[in-house]
């Protein structure tokens, strides 16, 4: 999948944590071809549409803050 700017998505992660939850985080290839990788994001749905976004440092941060919120 190519994205504006010449960056391609390697690989893409979507983890359900609990019904209304997931963590999401992407691995990017730069057009410069540096790898890169995203922070997780926890990802809130509420009537089936996003109602958070919480971007965090690790995943082990977005798995703490899923479980908190």
């Amino acid at each position: 999948m190519k994205t504006s700017g010449g960056w391609k998505i390697n690989h893409l992660s979507l983890t359900q944590i609990a019904e209304d939850k997931v963590i999401g985080s992407a691995h990017w290839m730069g057009a410069d071809g540096v790898p890169t990788e995203s922070s997780p994001v926890v990802i809130t749905f509420r009537d089936g549409k996003i109602r958070d976004m919480q971007e965090c440092a690790s995943r082990r941060e977005a798995e703490q803050y899923a479980s908190r919120h």
